[in-house]
């Protein structure tokens, strides 16, 4: 199961519904241990519901919808027409006229889609003196109130409670 899922109570009733597995990522992106850049952490710490949107158009050169920080540099960018149609990358590639994986929505036109790859490559610190970050999230980044390590936050997801510490 995946999407959406925050909690130890949510793991737990997947489960009970048969689930094998759940799948996580936002809460595990906002720990130190993450590759996310700082700025990509505390810009999720600091979002509020409504600043998580769906971008579609502007959006993947796949075509699929996904989840963004609205305030996302490089989403920001891509509504603007800022940047200029390019893809140097080739991650999301569709056959041109010779049956050739050479084709990349991003790299025809800026008016429906953007290189995401290079934004989330920049989001974890690969270039962002070259590209401006992009900030995906899933629907429930809103919740996370901190940075924790990954360590708190198995302790979190498995139901281990912490000792209440005594004031002396």
């Amino acid at each position: 199961m995946a999407g959406g899922i925050y909690t130890h109570e949510d793991i737990k009733y997947f489960l009970s519904l048969g689930a094998d597995a759940v799948q996580m990522g936002t809460r595990f992106l906002v720990t130190e241990e993450s590759s996310a850049t700082r700025e990509y952490k505390e810009a999720v710490v600091k979002a509020r519901k409504d600043d998580i949107i769906i971008a579609g158009t502007p959006g993947s050169p796949c075509g699929l919808p996904f989840r963004v920080l609205k305030h996302s540099p490089m989403y920001r960018d891509a509504l603007e027409k800022g940047r200029p149609p390019r893809c140097d990358k080739g991650y999301v590639l569709f056959r041109d006229d010779k049956g050739r994986f050479t084709r990349c929505l991003a790299k025809e036109s800026n008016e429906s889609h953007f290189c995401i790859c290079n934004g989330l490559l920049s989001s974890a610190g690969y270039n962002p003196d070259e590209e401006k970050p992009l900030y995906t999230v899933g629907s429930n980044a809103y919740r996370v109130d901190r940075i924790m390590t990954v360590s708190e936050l198995m302790d979190e997801l498995k139901g281990v409670k912490k000792p209440v510490e005594s004031v002396a």
